[in-house]
């Protein structure tokens, strides 16, 4: 398959966008960024290549935008000529396709969050949720096949599983690369199974109708290739490849990369000055152990806390020496799980500096909770990276996670990253990061000490090394990894 992208550069799909929509004074829209997990990642790749970016319209004045664009209005463009292009999607079916199948289906399922005895929650009906997911991945596809048809298709994540099997349905001569990237992990063929079987193969089929489906691990993609081989029938699944009886699908690794300047960029917010003094006045000169990201589930900060208990406990020479501030994002908060898991974390910390504050130094855990602009909290997630000695990362199960690749960017000393060996990211970072067991406390409170009282020869050689593994990759890459099996395929 030829593809040429210098005339209209590429397409991003994802279920949000770099930006929302707000009224204006004067009758008109502006945007403002919003808590997109995926802008640090795919924005700075769709700069460099050029395009647009479609999304579900969410809010009021998103759907007021779509349907102007339906009335024929120009695409409406960042300042860097990227274009906006929301998609207007009923808000009942977008509530059931969003919360019920994208996040308490497939969220919980591809990170083991669902208990074995039963896989669906109280109150979540596939009845209702399965059509809507159906139907929502239709809207996006119809919009690539009326409107973007001149460029290849990059499609974001387990909201938008189906898109290229509509866009097949719809235009069976699509002449454009359709690829799927998987942001998160993908579970083993077992528990994949305790979905229905009916639904299983579905999802299978119809992601098979992509030309490439690529994930940031090898690990994510062989047990991608594991549920075809298992679950789908007349299907051959090779290294790199799943050939079926509508031709081939190639199965790449890319890790994301992430852009120096884009993080940089944030990094010049009048708020990251203020916060970096402010922290630093908090640290008081104790060795900081830092740690960012939104409070979803799979994310781990409970046991991360617990590990920080029990290192307090068990190293002595670190009474009133370390300190460990949090900043953790709400998400989710319409399920009461995730609202519960949010007061755990809160009650464990408290509880962790009721029995530490004041034994030599001030509280050794802070928790800060984003609620301000995205631009603000970034600032402050920035800052805290930029002034930690050392970064944890102890996800239950993640796709890739960014934090220690930010770290390595913005930190003006040499940190060290903790990582879970169920990140992604461990992949890269093997013999640079301490790994750590995130089901078990007692080896990441190892892992803490390990760090804490760690040379600075070894501090610096680990940091250098870590600068120079992210450095080593760019957003351009990251694109070609995946467009680069459609220029081979010979389906």
């Amino acid at each position: 398959m030829e593809v040429d992208i210098s005339a209209n550069g590429i397409i991003i799909c994802a279920n949000r966008g770099p930006v929302s929509f707000v009224p204006s004074a004067q009758g008109a829209h502006r945007w403002r960024t919003g808590p997109n997990g995926l802008v640090a990642v795919v924005l700075p790749a769709l700069r460099a290549f050029g395009g647009s970016w479609i999304f579900a319209a969410e809010t009021a004045a998103d759907r007021r935008v779509a349907e102007s664009l339906r009335r024929g209005f120009p695409l409406p463009l960042l300042e860097d000529g990227v274009a906006l292009h929301p998609v207007a999607v009923p808000p009942d079916a977008y509530r059931e396709y969003y919360e019920e199948f994208a996040v308490g289906l497939l969220g919980m399922l591809f990170h083991y969050l669902f208990p074995m005895p039963g896989v669906l929650r109280d109150g979540l009906d596939l009845n209702k949720s399965w059509p809507a997911y159906r139907k929502v991945n239709e809207i996006f596809a119809r919009q690539i096949v009326e409107t973007h048809r001149d460029s290849p298709v990059l499609v974001q994540d387990y909201h938008l599983l189906l898109v290229a099997d509509e866009v097949r349905r719809l235009d069976s001569g699509f002449g454009q690369p359709l690829i799927y990237f998987h942001h998160v992990a993908w579970c083993q063929s077992d528990y994949f199974g305790m979905i229905p079987s009916s639904l299983r193969s579905h999802i299978l089929r119809a992601m098979t109708s992509y030309d490439v489906v690529a994930f940031h691990s090898s690990r994510w993609a062989d047990s991608f290739m594991a549920c075809c081989d298992r679950y789908l029938d007349g299907v051959i699944c090779e290294p790199g490849v799943i050939r079926h009886d509508r031709g081939e699908t190639r199965v790449a690794i890319s890790p994301a990369a992430i852009d120096r300047d884009h993080v940089l960029e944030g990094a010049r917010h009048p708020e990251f000055q203020v916060w970096q003094q402010k922290l630093r006045v908090m640290a008081g000169g104790r060795w900081t152990l830092g740690r960012v990201e939104r409070a979803d589930l799979w994310k781990n900060p409970l046991r991360g806390l617990l590990a920080v208990d029990e290192f307090l406990r068990t190293t002595p020479d670190a009474e009133g020496r370390a300190w460990f501030p949090v900043l953790l994002s709400p998400t989710r908060t319409w399920r009461s799980d995730y609202r519960s898991y949010l007061t755990q974390v809160q009650d464990t910390a408290d509880r962790i500096n009721a029995t530490h504050e004041g034994i030599q130094g001030g509280r050794p855990v802070e928790i800060f909770t984003a609620e301000g602009t995205f631009e603000s909290d970034r600032a402050l997630a920035l800052a805290i990276m930029s002034v930690a000695d050392a970064m944890i990362a102890n996800p239950a199960f993640d796709g890739l996670n960014l934090i220690p690749k930010e770290a390595a960017i913005v930190a003006e000393g040499d940190p060290v990253v903790i990582v879970s060996e169920n990140a992604g990211v461990y992949d890269e970072l093997a013999g640079i990061a301490l790994k750590v067991n995130p089901f078990d406390v007692g080896d990441t409170a190892r892992a803490l000490r390990t760090a804490f009282r760690m040379p600075p020869e070894e501090r610096r050689r680990r940091a250098d090394a870590l600068r120079a593994r992210v450095s080593s990759r760019t957003s351009r890459m990251w694109i070609e990894e995946q467009l680069s099996p459609t220029r081979t395929s010979t389906a």
